[in-house]
Formats: structure tokens, sequence, C-alpha cells
């Protein structure tokens, strides 16, 4: 497992080595453009070169993204890909799916390139929206980064959406709702996102905050998450997997509101420390947003990933309030929260994450040998990682 910490490491690297050379300061901030993009290119090519570390999805998105190589390589068309059996429902996933096969027909080479352009889109959301990157990189490691080994599908939609945030506190509704559309075409729950540009940046109470986030509570233990995750197609592709990868309705999940709890309570102490400006209204309303969706799928652990469009907001607002080195505790307080998060989806998803090998390696994958038994589809890829055409361009 220690391979995993390594990337904490290097953040906490980061951060003391940005702070203590004084790179870029502004207003409390770090903005060294360089460090950002080698850190996240160090990120994603950790992830992308892993050998099936996302599990059970990644078998998934192989399997797909082999059978439209074949289909254009065959002469078939774009309709062909997108309608073949099994695909998503998705089209936009399924066209992307067929422009890669221009550029490899090997499901590791496409997992590579889906993570270095989902990667890219986190560069610049971070680069543009925050003001110290070492720290929200440290938010974004906590509360994030596992995700995109596993979920590749959403975190492609996540970062389209991350994208268009920019255009709500612009007012540019064209070019925000064609992004949260395209985003959608990569995954259905990406329109959750669509109602943030009606509310802006407008600014709320702490008591208007609470009372929407009780509304949201009522919610979560109504019959509505049900009816979002059916219309999402979330119920259906987990069933499709794995029946053991559907939690059940009915438990109320103790660590979504003890999580919402952590995060307004850091809010309402230390909101004073945030700008007054447009931006930092919208990203705080994504901020609460996000605490509104935990609790309105309280009774549904994977129905936490529609927060996901709004993680933005929670990296803005947390690394801007530990920025300030003036509040020791509120500093310490993200850089111990993030790292737990860290550590305890490291420890729990051991069985999908080690030990870890890349697909330079030939072999069995990592994870379990009994998700391989399960969901491998293809056993030539273990005596031979790159039997199928990486590189097709020239």
């Amino acid at each position: 497992m220690f391979i995993y910490f390594i990337a904490f490491a290097v953040a906490y690297f980061y951060l003391y080595y940005s702070e203590n050379k004084n790179v870029s300061q502004l207003k409390g901030g770090i903005k060294d453009t360089s460090l950002l993009m080698y850190f996240l290119l160090y990120l994603a090519v950790f992830i992308g070169m892993g050998d099936m570390i996302g599990g059970y999805d990644r078998y998934i998105y192989g399997e797909i993204f082999d059978e439209s190589a074949d289909l254009r390589l065959a002469g078939r068309s774009l309709l062909d890909v997108i309608n073949q059996p099994g695909a998503f429902h998705e089209k936009g996933y399924m066209t992307f799916n067929y422009l890669i096969s221009f550029v490899t027909a090997n499901r590791y080479v496409f997992i590579l390139i889906c993570t270095l352009i989902m990667f890219v889109m986190y560069y610049v959301a971070i680069r543009r929206y925050t003001h110290h990157y070492p720290l929200a990189c440290i938010v974004f490691l906590g509360f994030f980064y596992y995700f995109t080994a596993t979920y590749m599908r959403q975190a492609l939609a996540v970062g389209i959406v991350w994208l268009a945030m920019e255009s709500i506190w612009r007012r540019r509704p064209v070019f925000f709702f064609v992004l949260v559309f395209i985003a959608s075409r990569f995954h259905s729950s990406a329109l959750v996102a669509a109602p943030l540009y009606f509310i802006g940046s407008r600014k709320y109470g702490v008591n208007q905050a609470i009372s929407f986030l009780v509304v949201c509570l009522i919610l979560g233990l109504s019959p509505l998450p049900g009816t979002l995750l059916a219309f999402s197609g979330e119920v259906e592709d987990m069933q499709n997997r794995a029946a053991d990868y559907v939690d059940d309705m009915g438990g109320v999940r103790v660590d979504y509101v003890l999580e919402v709890i952590f995060l307004m309570w850091l809010y309402i102490r230390y909101r004073h420390l945030l700008p007054d400006d447009k931006k930092t209204g919208v990203l705080v309303n994504a901020f609460l947003f996000f605490c509104g969706i935990l609790l309105v799928f309280v009774r549904f652990g994977q129905g936490g990933r529609f927060g996901w469009y709004f993680m933005i907001g929670i990296i803005y607002v947390l690394s801007t309030v530990a920025a300030n080195k003036r509040f020791a505790e509120a500093r310490l307080t993200v850089l111990l929260v993030s790292f737990a998060l860290f550590a305890r989806i490291t420890y729990e998803w051991a069985f999908n994450l080690t030990p870890y090998k890349t697909f330079l390696t030939n072999g069995y994958p990592s994870g379990e040998r009994n998700i391989y038994d399960r969901f491998e589809y293809d056993e030539r890829y273990t005596e031979d990682k790159l039997y199928r055409d990486p590189w097709l361009l020239w």
C-alpha cells in the first residue's frame, strides 16, 4: 500500500516547497502553474498506467472499447459502434470510444488517454478557480482522486462540468448548458449540475443554508432518490456489472451526515476568510449543493456520486480557508481530514488496488484474483498487455 501514499507525501512536499520558496505568492495564494501541471501529470500517469486498478468498472470500459475498435477496424460505422450490444446509452461516451479507436485498439492505452484527458480538465479548473494550488491538490486527493481510477466515464463528465462553472458567474448560459449537455452524453447524471446556473452567485445566510440542508435530508428519506437514480441509469449500470455492487436503499449513511456536519462547521466558522466576489459566490453555492446531494442520497451509498459535479466547490472553499496561515486550526483540520479520507479509501479499496503494477508488465493485473476470474473477458491481455495494437496513427 505504501506506493499509494507516495502521492500524498509528494503533495505535502509540494505544499512545503511552494510556501517556503515563496513561489508566486498572491493574496495568501500560491499559483505556480508549472508545479501544478507536473503534480497532476504525475497523478494522471500513476492512475492511467495502473493495470486494471479500477476493478469491475475498468473491465467493462475495456471490453466496450475493444469491441468498438474491432467494429471500426472492420469498416463499420459510428452508428454501429453506438448501437453495439452492451453499449452505454450515453451516445457521447460511445462516440468518444469510436474516436479514440483511431488512435489505439488497446484497452490500456485507451484508459491512459482517458485519464490524461480528464486530468487536463482538472488542471484547467483548479488553475482557473483556486488561489492556493498545493492545498487544492491535497483536498482533491482526499475527496476525489481514487474515483478517477474507477468511475472513468463519470470522471470525464465531471471534468466537463467543472470547466462550465466559470460560465455561471460570467453569465454565459449557452456555453454553460452546452457543456453540461455534452457531459450528460458521457454520464446522464451530469444534468444535476444544470440548476446551479439559476442560483448563480447569489449569497445565502447561514440559516438559509441550514434550512436548505434540512429540506435535502427530508427528501433523502423519501422515495425521490430512487426515482432520480433510475432516471440516471445508475441502478441499471450497477446491477449489470455486479449484483453485490449495489447498496441497499433503507439504511442511513451516517458517514454522509458526518461529512456534511464537518463541512458546514468549517464553512460557518471560517466563511469570513472567503473573498467577496461572484466566483466565490458560485463556488460556495456548489459547496452547498454538494452537501445537499449527500443528504438527498443519505440512504444510498452510490448516490453521492451526483455530488461530484459540485466537488470543485469543496476544493475551492477548503483550500481557500486553509490558505490563511493565521488560522492554524483551519489548515490543520483540512490537511488531517483530507489525509484521513485518502487513507480510508486506500485501505477499503485495497482489494482493487493491490498489488500495484503498470500495464508495461505482463501477468495478472492488480486486484483480487476473483475479480479477474469474474470480469476478465480476454485472457490474452494477461500474456501480453500490448497484443492489441497500442498505436494506430502511424
